[in-house]
């Protein structure tokens, strides 16, 4: 399991500083014809707890950090996610394949009964260029005790090969709909840990496997 979490929230109704939705990046994906995937299920995490998660500053840290501990002994990850600016990073696979992700909207609603937070993530896979929406929104069960979860994802394949694969064949489907449910179900791991623990920001440069560098 030697993945990154990178998690994504989009829930309509919200009140935003600025609409994400008309973004560049946004709307060059879901204007698109994109491939969708997500997931749905319930987490045993107290609402107001999970609540706490999305309002960590440097939630993006935090989740590495708790990915890292899950590691075995001597394990490190793959790859690293390093902070660019304020809501952008950057990080390059195994494969030396390079990414970015953008946080385009973060917000719990005035009710206090959903929160979100939205990324844009682009780069290159074997396929080819790509560039997505993740979207995650939590809300609580009946009593608050637990939280519901949905996790949608909007891939967007650049290159028309690719898409032409993606249609006729799943190749590029298949690869974007499994990665869905390899991440959500790494998500709620995390999630769990990150209630338990008290996790500081993350020191992204011990993570880092012995033949890398910054």
């Amino acid at each position: 399991m030697k993945r990154i979490l990178l998690a994504v929230l989009l829930v309509s109704g919200f009140s935003v500083r600025a609409d994400y939705r008309a973004t560049e990046a946004y709307r060059s994906v879901v204007e698109a014809h994109y491939i969708q995937a997500g997931g749905t299920g319930l987490v045993d995490v107290a609402f107001r707890d999970a609540v706490v998660l999305f309002e960590r500053v440097n939630l993006l840290d935090d989740v590495q950090a708790a990915y890292a501990r899950m590691l075995g002994e001597g394990e490190k990850p793959e790859f690293v996610i390093t902070q660019e600016t304020t809501n952008r990073w950057s990080y390059v696979n195994k494969s030396g394949h390079a990414s970015v992700i953008e946080e385009l909207h973060r917000a719990i609603q005035t009710n206090g009964n959903e929160a979100a937070v939205v990324y844009f993530t682009e780069g290159e896979r074997f396929f080819g260029k790509f560039r997505a929406v993740i979207e995650v929104a939590v809300r609580p069960d009946e009593d608050g005790a637990a939280s519901h979860y949905e996790v949608a994802v909007y891939a967007y394949p650049v290159n028309a090969f690719s898409r032409f694969f993606a249609r006729h064949l799943g190749v590029v489907d298949r690869f974007f709909r499994d990665k869905t449910r390899e991440i959500t179900h790494l998500a709620v791991t995390i999630c769990r840990d990150l209630m338990e623990k008290d996790i500081p920001a993350a020191d992204t440069a011990s993570l880092l496997p012995d033949h890398q560098s910054l």
